[in-house]
C-alpha cells in the first residue's frame, strides 16, 4: 500500500491538485469531474490515469470498496480526454468510457 499511497504523492507534486483524486475510489471525484470537466487540464487527467491506474492495480487484491469505482472514475476522465474529438461531446464521451471500463473491470458480457 505504501507504493500506492507514493503514487498519490506522485501525482498531487505533479499535478498541483489534492492526492485524493488518486488515492480515493473516486465516486467523489466523479461527480467533480461531470460536473465541471473543464476544470481539469490535460495534463491533470493525464496524470490521474496513469497514477490511479498503477494505484489501482497494486491494491486491487485488497481492496474492500470493489472494482466498480475506480473502473468507473479512470473511464469518465478517459472520455473527458477524447470527447474534444469529432463525434463526441463531454457526457457521451464520460458516458462511454465509464461503461467500457466497467465492462472490462467486471469481466462483462459474461459467455
Amino acid at each position: 500500500m505504501r507504493a500506492a499511497a507514493c503514487c498519490a504523492a506522485a501525482y498531487a507534486g505533479a499535478t498541483n491538485r489534492s492526492p485524493f483524486d488518486a488515492a480515493s475510489s473516486g465516486q467523489i471525484t466523479l461527480s467533480e469531474l461531470a460536473s465541471d470537466p473543464h476544470a481539469w487540464s490535460i495534463a491533470s487527467l493525464l496524470s490521474v490515469l496513469v497514477f490511479k491506474s498503477i494505484a489501482y492495480a497494486l491494491c486491487l487484491r485488497s481492496q474492500r470498496d470493489g472494482v466498480v469505482f475506480p473502473a468507473l472514475f479512470l473511464g469518465g476522465a478517459l472520455g473527458s480526454l477524447v470527447a474534444p474529438l469529432p463525434g463526441f461531446g463531454v457526457v457521451p464521451a464520460m458516458a462511454a468510457g465509464m461503461a467500457a471500463s466497467t465492462a472490462t473491470g467486471l469481466g462483462l458480457p459474461c459467455p
